[in-house]
């Protein structure tokens, strides 16, 4: 009986292992499905409009998946990789926001690759650096600090429409380590160029 019961708890122990293994991945798994579904919106949304609606939408989806991840226990061996999944999925979560930005250049990096992204160097001024990041139909404007430090960035834009050009309007902001997409656009719609640029670090 004592032998019985023994192989039963050793089993339950083993099966609850497995289970807790099975979920992370399945996180990951989850995680992955939500950077496809925002290659998916950008391959697809009609106009700006839609795309933000959609995006809007899945950072819904991103928020209540970092929230899952936050509530699993995992075990002793899988506590960095559970670490590093959440760090991964709330900095999607920012890359994803109405005011999008990501905290680690890495991420970024990651996020970029599984999206199919191009990028572009715009500009390179006084430690900062603009790109244009392409995914699917929908230009990224983003600006990185490539040294520590909080800098004050004022861009203006000029952007072509219909055969039209035109002063397409300023962008000021602060900057400090982190990357912030500061401008999104529909390319089929509308192209837009940097006519200047002033960096201040603060």
């Amino acid at each position: 009986m004592q032998t019985t019961t023994f192989f039963l708890i050793l089993f339950s122990l083993f099966t609850f292992n497995t289970v807790q293994a099975q979920s992370l991945s399945g996180l990951e798994s989850d995680y992955s499905s939500l950077v496809r579904q925002y290659k998916s919106i950008s391959e697809w949304a009609e106009n700006m409009e839609d795309f933000d609606d959609k995006i809007e939408d899945l950072h819904r989806k991103v928020s209540s998946l970092v929230g899952d991840i936050e509530d699993f226990e995992p075990d002793y061996e899988d506590a960095k990789r559970h670490k590093k999944l959440l760090l991964l999925v709330e900095d999607f979560e920012g890359f994803t926001h109405s005011s999008p930005s990501s905290e680690s250049l890495d991420h970024f990096n990651q996020f970029l690759k599984k999206l199919g992204a191009t990028v572009e160097l715009l500009a390179k001024k006084d430690g900062v650096n603009i790109y244009a990041v392409q995914i699917g139909y929908f230009t990224h404007i983003c600006a990185y600090a490539t040294k520590k430090g909080l800098y004050r960035v004022d861009i203006e834009f000029n952007a072509k429409q219909n055969g039209y050009s035109f002063a397409a309007g300023r962008n000021s902001f602060g900057l400090r380590n982190e990357i912030d997409i500061i401008d999104i656009y529909d390319q089929r719609e509308i192209s837009k160029t940097i006519s200047s640029i002033k960096v201040e670090l603060r």
